[in-house]
């Protein structure tokens, strides 16, 4: 069983493709909670998947367009995860340390990511650590 906080699309695919018999968002209610604790308890071969995140897969791709990264801000997110500091980066890359900066904010938002060890978690979790 999985707790799930981020909404991402497409962190969410990742954890499914893991091969988790469930998953459940932390903001779903007891209800969501006990027809997966359920679900585990029986021989379904099937993951369950609850409301809300079914909710978050249905999302339409135009809403994920918008939240895709550039090629800039994923260089800067796998630098970033290489353990390049934001002035390391700018130097490397020639750009301003704002701009760097800018671009990880980017990255954290887009991915709805709020903290340093929250990208590096996603970093581990999509292969790239």
């Amino acid at each position: 069983l999985v707790f799930v906080q981020i909404k991402n699309r497409a962190v969410i695919k990742q954890i499914i493709n893991r091969k988790f018999n469930a998953i459940i968002g932390t903001q779903d209610d007891m209800g969501e909670f006990q027809k997966a604790i359920h679900h585990l308890t029986s021989e379904s071969t099937q993951p369950f998947i609850s409301k809300s995140i079914q909710k978050i897969l249905r999302e339409s791709t135009d809403d994920q367009g918008k939240n895709s990264l550039t090629s800039k801000e994923w260089e800067v997110f796998f630098l970033v995860t290489q353990g390049y500091s934001l002035s390391d980066i700018a130097a490397k890359k020639n750009r301003a340390i704002s701009t760097i900066a800018t671009q990880k904010q980017n990255v954290m938002k887009k991915l709805d990511i709020k903290t340093n060890a929250e990208l590096l978690k996603y970093a581990y979790m999509n292969g790239m650590l």
